[in-house]
């Protein structure tokens, strides 16, 4: 088997066929809101912006811009540490635990409906394969990360 045509014509059809299309379009979010708010809606507590950047791996300067677009929907609020200025603790608010549990509630209802379409032994399948991809990827790229230099 040829891997790299392999992964060419994998990458070509979720390019060609807008994979995430169905559930981006849904989401009234962008891609780095939704995955602020999706970080946020994990925790208990509060998060660290510096957090939030190292989980992202954006720009304070990025992330300031996502924050300033979640609070003005009312959805995140940031609290400036008094100590240090240089320092904010993100906190998602109320109406932003309704709104992100309803997109959940959104997408998981698009991926249920597809797996119902696909059969019971195709979504098992697919299930233990996307595992399997997804775990041969991380080792993958943290074997070229080493390679590089990378942390």
């Amino acid at each position: 088997m040829d891997y790299n045509e392999a992964a060419h014509d994998f990458l070509r059809e979720m390019h060609l066929n807008k994979f995430n299309e169905p559930i981006h379009r849904l989401q009234r979010l962008s891609k780095g809101e939704m995955f602020t708010m999706m970080l946020l809606s994990e925790k208990s507590s509060p998060i660290t912006a510096g957090d939030i950047c190292t989980a992202m791996n954006v720009s304070s300067a990025r992330l300031s811009a996502i924050l300033e677009k979640l609070e003005k929907k009312g959805i995140v609020e940031r609290h400036i540490d008094e100590t240090d200025r240089r320092k904010a603790s993100v906190f998602i608010t109320e109406d932003g635990r309704r709104f992100i549990t309803a997109e959940k509630d959104a997408m998981n209802q698009i991926v249920a409906a597809s797996f119902q379409k696909i059969g019971e032994r195709d979504t098992k399948e697919f299930i233990r394969i996307s595992r399997a991809f997804i775990e041969a990827i991380a080792e993958v790229s943290a074997q070229i990360d080493k390679q590089n230099g990378a942390n």
